[in-house]
């Protein structure tokens, strides 16, 4: 099931790869400002930084987003809303692929990068420990959907799964 997951993972990674314009020029830059309040079995607050590259016929963002974990709502069989004490943010690089150089409507995301996690004891330790933590990756894929507010302010709903803190994560993005 696991070598599964992560062969789809890795086929949609490289065809969405695959697709980055290497020798095209870049039409323009500008630069994205994000806020990404997240709800579900982790609800946070990330904020991100990065440059959008814009095409002739598509668009890249690419961000290093920093997001915090705030409230579990399920601690084993019961609800809760007690504040996660974690002082480790979550730090990942997020590329957003768009398929028109407008960057609305349908784009392809792609996550990469790390967070510290407690692993059970039945689970051998495979990465760096720092304070009783491990490191561990942080990869995903998912898709979203984006539209303008105005002409400084756009917001992208989106939805990814893969190796992360919460295996689903939705999110809304303003990005400025």
């Amino acid at each position: 099931m696991f070598k599964s997951i992560l062969t789809i993972i890795l086929v949609v990674l490289f065809i969405s790869i695959s697709q980055i314009p290497l020798f095209c020029e870049v039409q323009r830059r500008k630069p994205i400002f994000m806020i990404m309040p997240t709800t579900g079995i982790f609800s946070g607050i990330g904020f991100g930084a990065g440059v959008a590259n814009i095409y002739e016929d598509k668009a890249w963002e690419l961000t290093l987003n920093f997001k915090k974990r705030l409230y579990s709502h399920v601690a084993g069989p019961k609800l809760t809303f007690e504040p996660i004490k974690s002082r480790y943010p979550t730090v990942y690089f997020q590329a957003n692929n768009y398929w028109n150089s407008e960057r609305e409507k349908s784009f392809l995301k792609l996550k990469l990068g790390g967070f510290l996690s407690q692993l059970p004891s039945i689970f051998p330790t495979t990465g760096v420990e720092i304070d009783d933590k491990d490191l561990l990756l942080l990869i995903s894929i998912g898709y979203g959907y984006s539209f303008k507010v105005n002409n400084m302010i756009t917001i992208s709903p989106s939805i990814d799964v893969g190796l992360q803190p919460n295996l689903l994560n939705a999110e809304v993005a303003i990005k400025f």
